[in-house]
């Protein structure tokens, strides 16, 4: 588990990513609003 369903855990999911899925990869949420804050809107 990363953490709570905030902002803070969302950017640290973000940073675990591996770097190439930061570009050219779409984003299929459950509409979380801290994704919002985090994942590339034009992805998201």
């Amino acid at each position: 588990m990363l953490g709570s369903r905030g902002r803070a855990t969302a950017r640290r999911l973000w940073r675990a990513l591996p770097k190439h899925y930061h570009t050219g990869t779409w984003y299929y949420t459950d509409e979380w609003e801290a994704y919002q804050d985090v994942l590339p809107k034009r992805a998201h």
